[in-house]
């Protein structure tokens, strides 16, 4: 991150190093509000869907980005990694991307549920079964059901007709 930019200059900085892709995340605003999110929760600890779009900017500042000004920032100049954090809105972001003429260039990645209604409207974008969510607080048989099926994987690849796989390795699996 460079210090003292904005979200949107630290993705345009990004393009302009000659980055083949960009990836962000995309959220729901309690308005529907599509916006550039990753984590469930702001500093103040609230989830991004109880904003309004509004609230949000008021609390994020120049780190508020809604998905169409990213799109503008980065659609045609480089490709787009979008990973879809809840489901329900991805005809929308699919047709986003297609009116800007960048679904050659586009990879979505998200749950089994997510995938499986983008491969069913849309099989030509290319979409990815994200593995390896965070568990921290997750009951033990919870842990050890979600760890194996992401250590095999085939069912779900198969059942929701993802393209490939991609694994997360959160921080605090990284560090111990």
């Amino acid at each position: 991150m460079v210090s003292g930019q904005s979200a949107a200059q630290r993705y345009e900085h990004a393009i302009r190093l000659g980055v083949d892709y960009v990836e962000f995340d995309v959220r729901k605003t309690k308005d529907l509000v599509s916006v550039v999110w990753h984590d469930d929760y702001t500093v103040s600890g609230r989830l991004i869907n109880q904003f309004s779009y509004g609230d949000l900017t008021e609390e994020l500042g120049a780190e508020a980005l809604t998905f169409d000004e990213m799109l503008d920032i980065a659609a045609g100049k480089v490709g787009l990694h979008l990973d879809l954090k809840e489901g329900g809105y991805e005809a929308e972001v699919v047709n986003k991307v297609r009116d800007r003429g960048a679904l050659d260039r586009l990879v979505i990645t998200s749950g089994d549920e997510v995938v499986r209604a983008i491969k069913r409207q849309f099989p030509e974008v290319r979409a990815g079964l994200s593995l390896g969510d965070e568990l921290a607080g997750a009951p033990p048989w919870v842990k050890l059901r979600a760890r194996l099926s992401e250590a095999f994987p085939h069912v779900r690849l198969q059942h929701c007709k993802a393209d490939f796989v991609a694994v997360q390795l959160s921080r605090r699996c990284a560090h111990g």
